[in-house]
Parts: structure tokens; C-alpha cells; sequence
């Protein structure tokens, strides 16, 4: 791949991010499951970097993002809300869920590959994206978290996440 057509899809992915529009790889995060327009959340005090709790029963698969992903706080977890992933559009015989299907399981693999950190960048990339599906963490009380996913050094996903992810059957 050139350096040119690098230099444009980085500016791509760039522009996708600063409108929203991105939802996975290239250094960004899956955009989660959302609480409908004027839905109530419950107030919780969130450190700088948190994420913020929405209640499970609030989220759908088909409204837009409401709040950026952050650092999950420390929980039981009891499941992972799911829903497609993104660049997977709704057919006729395959409607969007709404709500988010749950994932029961082992999370703390998850869990742990979610606190990592990103790796550094790296100087030269594989041409290809990896498309995770959109999830939250649910808690014993019911809220969704959505988690801030550590990025290897080409911007996609670490393998750790991946695993875990790949482990509960999340694809």
C-alpha cells in the first residue's frame, strides 16, 4: 500500500471519528448499544475517563451513540449486552434486535483484556479492519457499561480482547 492511500484512509478514519460515524478499528472504539432519545440514566458518580452507567433495560441495538466509552469501574459483571456488528446492516429476514441480546459466561477474561492498555503505534499496518460486534458490560444491578476496547499497534482491537471475546462467543 502506498503512502499516499495510508495517508487518506488515516484522514478517513479521522473524519469518520470527529463526525461519529465511526464504529470499530482504526484507532476507535465500537459504538455500544444506547439509551433512546430523553432516557433517563442513574446519576452515579463517574471519575474522569469512567464510563457511564445506562440502565439495561433502556438500551437498543438501533439508536445512536449517547455517551463516548471509557474505563470500566470495578463490578460484578453478570453479562454482555450485545448487538451487531457495525457495517452489518438489517434484511428483511435479519431486522436490527432490539434489545441487545445477553451473553452469559466467564467475563472475567474480558474483563481483564479490557483494562489493558493500547500498544504503540506501529510504523507499517496490514490492510484489513477488524469488526467487532457493539457491547456493554452488564452489572449486578442491572446497568450497561460501555468499555473503552485497548488497540494494538495498528489501531484494531488487542489479541487479548479478541480472545476473550472470541471465547464468549462475541462475534
Amino acid at each position: 500500500m502506498t503512502r499516499r492511500y495510508r495517508t487518506l484512509l488515516a484522514l478517513a478514519a479521522v473524519t469518520l471519528a470527529v463526525t461519529g460515524c465511526a464504529s470499530t478499528g482504526m484507532g476507535g472504539n465500537p459504538s455500544g448499544p444506547t439509551a433512546p432519545t430523553g432516557a433517563a440514566t442513574t446519576p452515579a458518580r463517574i471519575a474522569p475517563g469512567d464510563t457511564a452507567p445506562v440502565p439495561l433495560a433502556m438500551l437498543t441495538c438501533d439508536a445512536s451513540p449517547d455517551a463516548p466509552p471509557g474505563v470500566l469501574p470495578q463490578r460484578t459483571w453478570t453479562a454482555v449486552a450485545t448487538c451487531p456488528a457495525a457495517g452489518v446492516p438489517p434484511t428483511p429476514d435479519r431486522p436490527a434486535p432490539s434489545p441487545p441480546a445477553l451473553v452469559h459466561g466467564d467475563l472475567a477474561p474480558l474483563v481483564a483484556a479490557l483494562h489493558g492498555t493500547d500498544a504503540p503505534p506501529a510504523s507499517v499496518c496490514p490492510d484489513h479492519v477488524i469488526v467487532i460486534p457493539r457491547f456493554w458490560l452488564v452489572d449486578q444491578d442491572g446497568q450497561a457499561y460501555r468499555p473503552r476496547i485497548p488497540v494494538g499497534p495498528c489501531g484494531q482491537p488487542t489479541d487479548e480482547v479478541l480472545a476473550a471475546m472470541q471465547t464468549l462467543g462475541l462475534r
